[in-house]
């Protein structure tokens, strides 16, 4: 049932971005594996997305032992509005950007209105992992902090070095079970923040050892 559900999400997810996509006139812009879809007014940020993309792609791919990989889709969403019919009733107001494995898309903010604190290059990199790890398994499920967790460790998300949230819930005793992350779309904020500061720390500390 639990499958069931989630591919109709992702149904309804994939037919929203094709019909908010064809509702703008959409550039496109390709180079190898690498698709970035963008308004006219994102052509600088599309030039960045593919650059970035390629980067990280050599790199991860070349870890996860990836040597063939299906062409990755980028859509740059062009205003506010845009991504909440995009995310509304399916994933958390708090999401930053979100990948869509079974089809090899991943849809990001447009950093012309997005808040200033959020990396752009650190997002698309972090959906990125995401894509990649499940093409690396087949897209069969995997546990979710290690999904998020190597996703923050490629990104390189400064954000979650400097975060005070793990020792908080050490000392307050209110630390998640790595298997209840799993859930972390149905977390407010801030409990999703020490979900993924969980996974990092966790999938750092295994490549450490």
């Amino acid at each position: 049932m639990k499958h069931f559900l989630y591919l109709i999400i992702i149904f309804v997810l994939t037919r929203t971005m094709v019909a908010n996509a064809d509702s703008h006139s959409f550039q496109t812009l390709s180079s190898g594996d690498m698709t970035v879809q963008y308004v006219l007014a994102d052509s600088a940020y599309a030039k960045v997305a593919l650059a970035t993309l390629s980067r990280a792609f050599e790199e991860i791919t070349f870890d996860l032992q990836i040597t063939e990989s299906e062409t990755l889709s980028v859509l740059i969403v062009p205003s506010r509005s845009e991504f909440s019919k995009y995310i509304h009733g399916k994933l958390p107001r708090w999401t930053g950007a979100f990948a869509i494995p079974r089809y090899k898309k991943m849809v990001v903010k447009s950093p012309r209105w997005d808040r200033e604190k959020n990396d752009f290059r650190a997002n698309l990199i972090h959906e990125l992992t995401h894509l990649l790890v499940h093409e690396s398994v087949g897209n069969k499920p995997i546990p979710r902090w290690i999904d998020e967790g190597l996703a923050i460790f490629y990104s390189r998300e400064q954000r979650w070095e400097m975060s005070t949230a793990l020792s908080k819930a050490m000392a307050t005793h209110s630390l998640i079970p790595l298997s209840d992350i799993d859930y972390v779309l149905k977390f407010h904020q801030i409990k999703a923040e020490l979900a993924y500061q969980e996974s990092y720390s966790a999938v750092r500390y295994l490549l450490a050892t």
